[in-house]
């Protein structure tokens, strides 16, 4: 069965009722079609986005309390996560952390990642399986 990981973004969105997240990849979502997952490091950065305002202001509790309404699992980092970041190939024009580690967690941990980052089809090189958004 295949299972999805959010990313950062695509969390976001759905999280705020935001159309940009399409309306097929929601319902998946809402009647928990299948396994979907985001990553302990996407809440680490949705709130690194509150605390410069660039997104609305949520009790991280919240967050987490929406995230299980929809049945989603947070991912939390291992070690092997980042041993696998390391060994990622770094392009010039992309060194997220944050979208590093989205990346390997899904192709460790065979997932789909579900992004709007324009320069993530660089890795399907290293293996990963990406739905553009």
């Amino acid at each position: 069965m295949t299972r999805y990981l959010l990313d950062t973004q695509a969390t976001v969105y759905l999280l705020t009722g935001d159309k940009k997240l399409p309306q097929n990849i929601r319902e998946m979502v809402e009647y928990q079609t299948y396994p979907f997952y985001v990553s302990i490091v996407s809440i680490m950065e949705i709130a690194q986005l509150m605390t410069i305002g660039k997104i609305k202001t949520y009790p991280i509790e919240t967050i987490q309390s929406e995230l299980i309404k929809y049945g989603i699992t947070i991912v939390d980092m291992e070690i092997k996560q980042l041993e696998s970041m390391r060994m990622l190939p770094i392009y010039s024009n992309h060194t997220d952390p944050f979208d590093r580690i989205l990346i390997v967690t899904a192709i460790l941990y065979k997932m789909t990642l579900i992004s709007s980052d324009t320069k993530l089809p660089l890795y399907r090189k290293s293996k990963l399986i990406l739905i553009e958004i």
